[in-house]
């Protein structure tokens, strides 16, 4: 019903609808049509969105077994910062997030006066164009008047145009934030700073990001 009633076509395929965007009739003439055009609305309203290519992550509610697999992403993510591929062996489902998310952006890669792996902001120029929303974790941690920012507010921000990141990606690039930044931050839980924040500290914070507010 509702495919029917979208359709720009006469009946019996469609409903004759009409399509505007900014005020202007777009007369689109079939289904084809249609999708292109949301999909150049999206474009334009989402101008800083990042191009994550991993359907297990980049949705807005993940499955139980993706939310296993990125639960065990962040525990290699902070045990094994140093290492190449975080340590992972093998191809499990963390892997591709791994290589969608943290090393196709840059975010994860080989510091070679160092000769060990680390977190990094992510260049300007990465494929997968996350420096949009890293830079808007700066604004928002690091401001002047040092103040406590709960990381959900942060998270729907980053949910929010232009950037449209989505919902399963934030805590992975907020633990990666953290890690390359975590000499000048403080996270809390319930207004008690955390000294030594553990892996199950951010296991929590996938499921209660609003329990948790952090300040630089």
């Amino acid at each position: 019903l509702l495919q029917t009633l979208l359709d720009p076509r006469s009946a019996p395929y469609g409903n004759s609808c009409q399509w505007f965007w900014n005020g202007t009739n777009q007369t689109p003439k079939s289904p084809v049509e249609v999708t292109k055009l949301i999909s150049q609305a999206c474009d334009s309203i989402y101008t800083q969105s990042p191009r994550l290519r991993n359907e297990l992550i980049a949705r807005k509610s993940i499955s139980s077994a993706a939310a296993a697999a990125r639960r065990c992403l962040m525990e290699k993510m902070l045990m094994f910062a140093d290492q190449e591929k975080l340590d992972i062996e093998g191809f499990p489902p963390e892997r591709s997030m791994y290589e969608s998310v943290l090393h196709a952006s840059g975010l994860h890669a080989y510091d070679q006066s160092k000769g060990i792996w680390r977190f990094q902001a992510p260049p300007s120029d990465n494929p997968v164009n996350l420096r949009p929303c890293w830079d808007l974790l700066e604004e928002e941690i690091f401001t002047a008047d040092v103040t406590k920012m709960e990381v959900q507010n942060i998270f729907n921000r980053l949910a929010e145009a232009p950037y449209g990141l989505p919902e399963g990606v934030h805590p992975i690039l907020f633990t990666a934030f953290y890690l390359f930044n975590q000499d000048d931050l403080f996270l809390y839980r319930e207004e008690s700073f955390i000294p030594d924040p553990q892996p199950a500290h951010f296991e929590l914070l996938q499921k209660r990001p609003d329990l948790f507010t952090v300040s630089g």
